[in-house]
């Protein structure tokens, strides 16, 4: 009986020796990250933040603030990364590796207002997006909002007139652009307008090459059946299975025949979630070679609609799908 006494209390010392470390590793944030996380100083400069341990993944923002002639240099571990910063800036550093580092920042033309703000984010909550990328909504056109990067300092200015951080998300953007091609086409869901634009120089000046309502493009009697409603309710109808979607593309008007750029529509099949619901994929074709097919439309059978996607986008959601599935 002693014996398996001993034995007991040796699996209960195994088992916690295995499990503590197991439960340290699940740590996502540094004690650095938590150090450092709304840190400020201010006065003449210069600051030093560290020694501090941090992640990999991590990422360290910046904030300066000065008169305008004060400007401020970043280094980490005694190298230079950012040698001039100009006041107001906010400046991002990605922990490259686990590890201790010391910043130190050195100003220039300081004051008594001089100062630097310190934030810290864990590897898990940085954002996926590129620093500088918001959904900007054009003031009295949000049928228009599309994502753009813009510098650091540019940000807030345009969150202040209300653009939102970070991509537009789904059914938000309306804006598609190759710039290989020099093309953009916007969907406009207030109006189910479809517009095509060409020659489109860095600056954003295009030329209109279609703008016509998706109503008028698609016959919706071909790929929409009539179904069986509830007695007193409308019936809206689905869209059908095709063999063959080439079968099924409809052409936008081109106002410039000119340039060589077709675009078709085509119908695809109904969205597996809501047959009332069709997907279409819009087709741009230069001198009758096909050049773009990465944008994905969800129509309803009355023509409203309500989303636009690209290719990568439908393919995760259709691989979540079949996880869900399985």
């Amino acid at each position: 009986m002693q014996k398996l006494f001993v034995l007991f209390v040796l699996i209960i010392i195994l088992a916690f020796s295995v499990f503590v470390p197991m439960a340290a590793a699940q740590t996502t944030e540094s004690a650095g990250c938590t150090s450092t996380d709304s840190l400020f100083d201010s006065g003449l400069g210069p600051y030093t933040f560290g020694p501090y341990s941090y992640l990999a993944s991590e990422r360290i923002t910046f904030t300066f603030a000065g008169t305008v002639t004060s400007s401020f240099g970043l280094s980490v571990n005694g190298v230079i990364v950012n040698p001039s910063i100009i006041s107001p800036m906010s400046v991002d550093y990605g922990i490259p590796a686990d590890g201790t580092y010391t910043f130190d920042i050195m100003v220039t033309n300081g004051s008594a207002g001089t100062s630097v703000t310190v934030d810290c984010l864990a590897s898990d909550e940085v954002p996926t997006y590129a620093p500088g990328t918001i959904c900007h909504i054009p003031p009295g056109n949000p049928n228009a909002a599309h994502t753009i990067t813009v510098g650091l300092s540019a940000v807030e200015a345009h969150l202040a007139h209300g653009d939102t951080e970070g991509p537009c998300p789904a059914g938000i953007e309306t804006e598609y652009t190759n710039d290989n091609l020099g093309i953009a086409i916007f969907i406009i869901y207030a109006t189910g307008e479809i517009q095509i634009y060409g020659d489109c120089d860095e600056e954003g000046n295009c030329s209109e090459m279609a703008n016509v309502p998706i109503a008028v493009v698609i016959n919706f009697n071909i790929i929409v059946i009539s179904t069986d409603g509830n007695e007193g309710e409308d019936d809206d109808g689905e869209f059908v299975d095709v063999e063959n979607p080439e079968d099924f593309g409809f052409e936008l008007p081109d106002s410039d025949p000119s340039d060589g750029i077709t675009v078709v529509i085509y119908y695809l099949h109904p969205d597996p979630a809501n047959s009332s619901v069709g997907v279409f994929q819009i087709n741009v074709y230069q001198n009758g070679v096909l050049v773009d097919d990465n944008v994905l439309l969800f129509i309803t059978t009355d023509g409203t609609i309500i989303l636009w996607t690209d290719q990568n986008v439908w393919d995760e959601r259709l691989e979540a799908s079949l996880e869900a599935q399985n």
